[in-house]
């Protein structure tokens, strides 16, 4: 399916006389399998992936905030690919069933302590932020407060 729908993009901006530079990826836990999707992903010719995060919990799923590039183990050969993993989502503070922390000064306190861990290596803090999150003032304003912290 990545082949079919980067084939897809490439014709897209033939037609439209733009470059055809696929610029970053990030995928759905249930459908990011290692290492097929790095793979898959490094084929089409995208050359950042964001998919690597905890869904329970915020922190350092790769044990890193820093970009680090990534590596076929089946060819055993360097892809082109770059990892930029995702260190806090939205549903892994406020949901029951994660950390559950809700919209308050307790899920602001959490990735106000992990970004000071990202700032302490000079890290990058990759968030994301669905936009379906930002439905409600509440929402709008725990997003705009972690982004501040």
């Amino acid at each position: 399916q990545m082949r079919k729908e980067g084939g897809i993009f490439r014709r897209l901006c033939a037609d439209l006389g733009v470059p055809a530079t696929p610029g970053g990826s990030r995928q759905h836990w249930l459908r990011f399998r290692v290492p097929e999707t790095m793979s898959r992903l490094d084929e089409v010719g995208v050359g950042v992936d964001m998919s690597m995060t905890f869904e329970r919990s915020i922190g350092f799923r790769s044990g890193t905030c820093r970009p680090y590039p990534l590596f076929d183990v089946r060819r055993r050969r360097a892809l082109r690919l770059t990892e930029r993993p995702t260190i806090i989502m939205d549903a892994s503070i406020t949901d029951s069933g994660t950390m559950g922390l809700g919209n308050g000064e307790a899920a602001v306190s959490a990735a106000r302590a992990v970004k000071r861990r990202c700032e302490a290596v000079r890290g990058d803090l990759i968030v994301l932020w669905h936009n379906s999150r930002l439905t409600t003032p509440a929402d709008v304003e725990l997003y705009r407060n972690v982004l501040e912290c």
